[in-house]
């Protein structure tokens, strides 16, 4: 998680202070959720369980979603305690804000099944299951990222002509 991290941080030329805080708070997150797994009966020897079938039976869906739920809501209290600490704002404003309006959690939760569909590829097909998931995804990445760039151009072109 940490090198994975920090050389996401590094790709997206984040300063070093945003980046290890990102990091950081990733580290935290996903150790903390990591427990809420374990403790909603997910087990530590993956998702397979004790008699390799858990994933084809959905035995671990509670857990995930409680790792997913606690991950989200540790990754926003953490951005919204660095903005209301660096700001000199009320974290529980901040925080409602994040949740509120930014809609992050909401598809945060909408793509959470899609890692479902990542570890049941794996499981069952190792490297061809990561493939078969994965590389559509950078196209929809790909295009999406051809979209933003199509509105940032538009509003650049309208503010111009206004």
């Amino acid at each position: 998680m940490a090198v994975t991290g920090t050389f996401g941080e590094l790709v997206r030329r984040k300063s070093v202070l945003r980046a290890t805080f990102n990091v950081a708070q990733g580290i935290v997150a996903t150790d903390v959720a990591g427990w809420a797994f374990l403790l909603f009966g997910g087990s530590r020897g993956g998702i397979n369980g004790a008699d390799g079938n858990a994933l084809a039976h959905g035995q671990f869906i509670v857990p995930f979603i409680a790792f997913g739920l606690v991950f989200l809501a540790l990754n926003h209290a953490a951005v919204a305690l660095a903005i209301a600490l660096s700001q000199q704002l009320r974290f529980m404003e901040i925080w409602v804000e994040i949740v509120r309006h930014s809609g992050a959690a909401w598809q945060d939760l909408s793509i959470s099944p899609l890692a479902i569909a990542v570890a049941y590829g794996y499981v069952n097909l190792k490297i061809r299951g990561l493939l078969v998931v994965l590389i559509p995804l950078l196209f929809v990445r790909h295009a999406y990222g051809i979209v933003v760039q199509l509105r940032d151009a538009n509003r650049d072109l309208l503010s111009a002509l206004i």
